[in-house]
């Protein structure tokens, strides 16, 4: 049985973010999972999303489910070329961040993205699967063994090498 409550928040209304709700509803018993707000681009998408899956807060835009403090931890769900930027909002407005993969474009957006959750005290992080974030929250953990922060990096600079070696470019990697 859980020990406290985890209150989420989901930034997306799409399908992964639906299936993702769904999955932390059922584990709203066991594990304690409880989902507290939403946000979308659009109010209304918001406010659809929570009638359907019993949320109570939604909100039309990122900034507010980021500075909603009943949030402990959100759920990134959007376009992977936003992953980044819904990240660091949160992150920076001292929320935890579970980003859906991949967290970012390129490993340059990920060093940077990692220099936000490290700036922040130890009780805000950047994560990846649910059930991790929640034993990492309850044991004070700012990163997970089971998937360190330097893993993360090391898979993007991997992937950087081979988009470079077979001559794919993204418009992230011209950014700063």
């Amino acid at each position: 049985m859980h020990k406290e409550t985890v209150r989420w928040g989901v930034l997306a209304t799409g399908g992964i973010a639906s299936s993702f709700t769904t999955d932390l509803l059922a584990m709203r018993e066991s594990d304690g999972a409880e989902v507290v707000a939403v946000a979308s681009r659009t109010t209304a998408g918001a406010k659809a999303f929570a009638e359907r899956f019993g949320i109570p807060r939604a909100y039309g835009g990122w900034a507010e489910l980021a500075a909603d403090e009943d949030v402990d931890v959100v759920y990134v769900a959007g376009p992977h070329s936003a992953h980044r930027a819904a990240a660091a909002l949160c992150l920076e407005a001292g929320r935890n961040v579970l980003c859906e993969k991949a967290f970012t474009l390129n490993s340059r957006q990920a060093r940077k993205l990692v220099a936000v959750a490290r700036r922040h005290d130890s009780r805000h992080s950047l994560r990846y699967e649910a059930a991790e974030v929640m034993r990492c929250l309850r044991a004070g953990e700012k990163e997970s063994p089971l998937v360190p922060l330097e893993g993360s990096l090391a898979v993007t600079r991997t992937l950087d090498a081979v988009r470079d070696r077979i001559g794919v470019r993204c418009p992230a990697d011209e950014e700063e």
